[in-house]
């Protein structure tokens, strides 16, 4: 769906490519000329961010992470539950810390913070590109643009994850390893790897950079080997170190609730994943067609530095396929290589074109690459998996927001609380709410000791409803697409100690084209028998809500995304 706002940026991305064909005969002349272009492409980069605009809805466990941790409840969920159920250390410790230092709001801080590395990464693609292909302004602009026309990395940025700040951390490894500092280049790797856990795949590009060259001693190999190693482990054998006293664990709590999996089929999910992200970043599906070539072929170079590159690249999508790929949109776990990919390919472009006709210094000839970057723009726009899919989860979000501040408003501090959606209600229903993850995420129990039987996807997480029963939630939220049609189904696995009840929401943007049609504006949940009545007072304290009556008989599970249907092996009644 187009909207007013982003006919209007769309605008402002066609004017700047309009403006960076005419620059283009400059580039060369002058420096200043070719920032004009960069900033051009900082500016596009920024647009097609704006025409995102989506937090994502698993960022906000690491939101929570971030503010009891700013509150001085320590790096946890809950207080008191030492669980590590995020994967973004660096990330979280950030976010707390302007939190602490400046009061700055967690959500927004991220989605800025998100943005400014992405641009920040943008141009370090510029800066690599111009290192490895010998200053040439045009090649490195080109890099640069096709990073910034890429809806696959920048959805990221106003998203609030780590993805942006892992992928400036990668750039920024690479380039410190191919310019020889290699003290530098093990420091930014170990914070990459604090940043996100397969950070550790920087060290084997790097280690082997530095080991090559002439052959000289095994002792001067070690040397310099040690030079990128050593800084690395000071950083991160001391955390990990911290985080196995702190939490109990050497593996964090989210990757056993995801683990279990047939590996079989969970690589066949990463490998249809990594297809999809393919065809629709054709940069990265044309520069593994490049690297296929060269090993079959000699008329294809690819220098060494090229190769350090790609090594990475490779080395990460492996990883990602064989976790089995990720559920968000734009393909999140794939996005970080995109800078990368775009600097290899042109410095490919440029080694293997300097006798070729085809000329990038003639308008005429950029122009066919200026036409297929804004062709990556419009694919935002138009293919399933990017803005349509960011704009049904912003609907989400926002539905999922709205409870928790309902939570937050009318239930007393300390009640109990169970989640499907573990994210942005979590979050808003405040810290003093303790929450159980239904998946296990930020749940010990569920994640090390629930049941798998079921798992479709390695993103489903673990379930344990008889160890939730014990618990007794005085709140259970099954539904994991926001607000729904009503309905008082009772799981039977919570009969007799729970009873369905559904909640309408009167002040909600119905007008959304995801909304529904007739428009979904009910919370269900299940109430804790005992406590119903009590229950039932607190939450219609709130103008914005009102009970409904149960329909007379439930009506059908319709799945939404992004989540299926929570599995229960025995059928449901109607509530009470």
């Amino acid at each position: 769906m187009i909207g007013t706002i982003d006919i209007a940026l769309l605008l402002v991305i066609i004017l700047a490519l309009a403006g960076l064909m005419r620059l283009w005969p400059r580039v060369t002349t002058h420096p200043r000329w070719s920032l004009a272009g960069l900033a051009l492409v900082l500016l596009i980069g920024l647009t097609h961010q704006l025409l995102f605009r989506t937090i994502a809805e698993d960022g906000f466990i690491t939101f929570r992470y971030a503010l009891n941790l700013a509150l001085g409840n320590g790096p946890v969920f809950n207080p008191g539950e030492r669980v590590e159920g995020y994967s973004d250390f660096l990330w979280m410790v950030l976010l707390a810390g302007l939190h602490a230092l400046a009061g700055a709001p967690i959500p927004l801080t991220a989605r800025i913070l998100g943005v400014i590395a992405a641009l920040a990464t943008i141009a370090l693609t510029y800066r690599m590109s111009l290192d490895l292909n010998e200053g040439d302004r045009r090649t490195s602009l080109l890099a640069a643009l096709f990073a910034a026309s890429s809806g696959s990395f920048v959805a990221h940025g106003p998203g609030g994850m780590e993805t942006t700040l892992f992928a400036l951390l990668v750039m920024l490894t690479l380039l410190s390893s191919l310019r020889g500092a290699g003290l530098l280049a093990g420091l930014l790797a170990a914070l990459a790897t604090m940043t996100r856990p397969e950070g550790v795949l920087l060290l084997p590009p790097i280690l082997f950079w530095g080991w090559r060259g002439p052959p000289t001693s095994l002792l001067a190999h070690l040397r310099t080997a040690s030079v990128r190693l050593l800084p690395f482990l000071a950083l991160v054998l001391p955390w990990t170190l911290w985080r196995v006293w702190y939490y109990g664990y050497l593996i964090p709590n989210a990757v056993y609730a995801k683990g279990g999996m047939d590996l079989s089929q969970q690589t066949h999910l990463g490998a249809l994943n990594f297809s999809e992200f393919a065809l629709a970043n054709a940069h990265v599906l044309i520069l593994f067609i490049i690297i296929a070539i060269a090993l079959t072929r000699r008329n294809v170079h690819i220098p060494p530095a090229t190769w350090l590159l790609i090594s990475w690249v490779v080395l990460h999508i492996a990883f990602v396929i064989g976790v089995g790929g990720d559920w968000m949109p734009a393909w999140r776990y794939f996005a970080p290589v995109i800078p990368t990919v775009c600097v290899a390919l042109f410095n490919l472009w440029a080694t293997n074109t300097r006798n070729v006709r085809l000329n990038i210094s003639l308008p005429r000839h950029a122009l066919i690459l200026f036409a297929f970057s804004g062709l990556l723009v419009l694919e935002s726009f138009f293919h399933p998996s990017m803005i349509p899919r960011t704009r049904l989860l912003a609907l989400q979000v926002g539905q999922f927001s709205a409870m928790g501040t309902w939570f937050h408003q009318t239930l007393p501090a300390g009640t109990l609380l169970a989640v499907y959606a573990n994210g942005s209600l979590s979050y808003y229903a405040g810290v003093e709410h303790p929450v159980i993850d239904l998946m296990g995420l930020t749940d010990e129990h569920i994640a090390r000791e629930g049941n798998r039987s079921f798992k479709r996807a390695p993103w489903l997480g673990a379930q344990d409803y008889a160890y939730v029963l014990s618990r007794r939630p005085a709140v259970i939220v099954f539904g994991g697409g926001g607000f729904a049609a009503p309905s008082c189904a009772v799981q039977r696995s919570f009969q007799p100690a729970y009873v369905g009840a559904t909640f309408r929401f009167l002040h909600t943007d119905t007008s959304n084209p995801y909304a529904g049609d007739p428009p979904r504006q009910h919370a269900n949940l299940l109430l804790l028998r005992s406590e119903q009545e009590q229950l039932g007072r607190w939450l219609t304290r709130s103008p914005e809500v009102e009970p409904s009556l149960c329909p007379p008989t439930p009506p059908p599970v319709t799945p939404h995304f992004p989540f299926p249907p929570m599995p229960d092996p025995t059928p449901t009644t109607g509530g009470e």
